[in-house]
């Protein structure tokens, strides 16, 4: 993939910090992208590294922070700092001196990570020789943990299954979790499940073992059928009227800025996520620089827009393409529209949806700024 791709999404904020510390700045910090994006083994960054590439190999020795996005992101060297990366499968089987904050379907752990680890993944796996120094907070689906967490383990999900050590206490929720035979606990368990814990024998909890019943919904059935359905029709018309508003004010722009999804959905579904992941990261660095808090409150405004704006677009790219035979802009809004929503009702699918509407959306206009967008000439005459 072109660089120019993704430089949008990982360079602008830190291009910021470029302007805001000048020439220093270099020094701390490195940029890379591309199809593949390694550090190889037996090779330094002496820098913080910022990765925007399909894959992302590191194996050699980062002696500042990692953010990265991708769709695969495997970690076998050595991280001084922090990692923070969000992708489809993230492997980590080196050493993170510092802390891990990671967002992705599938995220497997056989290395160390020297502080915290916070995840949120589909499945999360922790290998038996993995270990996390301080506190570790899970949330997924299926959690598998046979390692060694040094603090407390905060972890929650469908399933949630301990053959590993953990130093002080645990705390979660699940559907049914299970301590193995070589589950090892030095503090107490304390969860929230209709399911009593299962633990096997052998395995060992040094303090309490608590149980919380979750607790009931209150409001009959029908009333929650009428909350719901008033909130659908208020999201309905807001959608509906913002949606043919813009389009009749701007239907070739609304048009164009379509024309993104129509041939590589997937990539602009990238970097709608590449982006909501960097956004908020790039805004609290600019905060902490103090005198970059202009432009920090710029970008999350504009970014604000941008991300109010993406239901529009996704509605249109919809319709566009359920409606192949329309040409009315407005038409195609109409028919898109209620699609979304009607989706967005779906207990548990609708949440995946609205993610998905969101970055559909908002990748598709910072591809289209990206491609309007004209380098400024300084020589004046």
């Amino acid at each position: 993939m072109k660089r120019g791709v993704w430089l949008p999404l990982f360079v602008f904020g830190a291009a910021f910090l470029l302007l805001v510390f000048g020439a220093k700045a270099q020094a701390w910090t490195e940029f890379r992208s591309g199809d593949s994006a390694t550090v190889s083994s037996g090779e330094t960054v002496d820098s913080s590294l910022w990765v925007g590439a399909k894959n992302v190999d590191i194996a050699g020795t980062v002696n500042g922070d990692v953010f990265c996005g991708a769709q695969t992101v495997n970690i076998s060297g050595t991280v001084k700092g922090d990692v923070i990366c969000g992708a489809q499968t993230i492997n980590v089987s080196g050493n993170v001196e510092g802390s891990v904050r990671l967002g992705a379907q599938t995220v497997n752990l056989t290395g160390s990570v020297g502080r915290n680890a916070t995840v949120g993944a589909q499945t999360i796996t922790t290998d038996s020789k993995s270990r996390v120094g301080g506190d570790a907070s899970f949330g997924a689906s299926n959690t598998h943990l046979n390692g060694q967490v040094g603090r407390d383990l905060a972890v929650g999900g469908s399933m949630v299954d301990l053959n590993g050590v953990v130093g002080r206490d645990v705390k979660g929720g699940a559907d049914k979790i299970t301590l193995a035979g070589s589950a090892k606990v030095g503090g107490g368990v304390e969860y929230t499940s209709k399911n009593k814990i299962a633990i096997a024998d052998g395995a060992s909890v040094a303090g309490k073992v608590i149980q919380h019943a979750p607790k009931q919904k209150s409001g009959t059935f029908a009333s929650l059928l009428i909350f719901h359905g008033v909130v659908a029709l208020v999201a309905a018309l807001f959608l509906l009227v913002t949606a043919l508003i813009v389009t009749a004010l701007l239907p070739q722009f609304v048009h164009k800025v379509s024309n993104q999804a129509m041939n590589r959905v997937w990539w602009v579904l990238l970097t709608g996520f590449v982006a909501s992941i960097m956004v908020p990261i790039l805004f609290v660095l600019l905060l902490m620089t103090v005198i970059g808090i202009p432009l920090a409150i710029l970008m999350i405004f504009s970014w604000l827009l941008i991300a109010f704006s993406s239901g529009l677009f996704t509605a249109y790219y919809v319709g566009r393409k359920v409606w192949r035979t329309q040409t009315n802009p407005l038409l195609r809004v109409l028919a898109g529209g209620p699609i979304l929503l009607i989706l967005f009702l779906i207990p548990y699918l609708g949440f995946f949806v609205m993610l998905v509407a969101f970055w559909l959306g908002a990748g598709m206009v910072l591809l289209e700024l990206k491609d309007r967008y004209h380098r400024p000439k300084y020589q004046l005459k």
